[in-house]
């Protein structure tokens, strides 16, 4: 069954669109678990031709998404990342396709305080 192994992503599609929502509480850490699903994702959905369309939201009520913050970056190998969502041609590639964007959760870095 397509899009089955993933942990971080739930699915649901409906006539060309793939409604993708990011369920990796408590409160969708863009870690290493998620990047690497992010690519695999990425990946999928390139090759889904019957995929026009991808909304991605969270499943998470009071989150979009966070990031890692800092300390994973300077652990990170000091070599440029192969990861295609990395990569400037892919990201102009993106930005071809998109039609426009919709946010109604919040994102923040894990250094936020309220």
């Amino acid at each position: 069954m397509r899009y089955s192994d993933y942990k971080c992503f739930r699915f649901e599609f409906d006539s060309g669109v793939a409604f993708v929502s990011i369920d990796h509480p408590p409160i969708n850490l863009l870690d290493e678990v998620l990047s690497q699903e992010f690519d695999k994702l990425g990946r999928e959905l390139e090759a889904d031709e019957s995929v026009r369309v991808v909304i991605l939201q969270s499943a998470l009520p009071d989150f979009f998404i966070a990031h890692s913050g800092l300390g994973r970056v300077a652990a990170a190998p000091k070599t440029v990342s192969q990861t295609r969502s990395f990569h400037a041609d892919d990201r102009r590639a993106v930005q071809e396709h998109a039609q426009g964007n919709y946010c109604q959760d919040r994102g923040t870095g894990t250094g936020r305080r309220e």
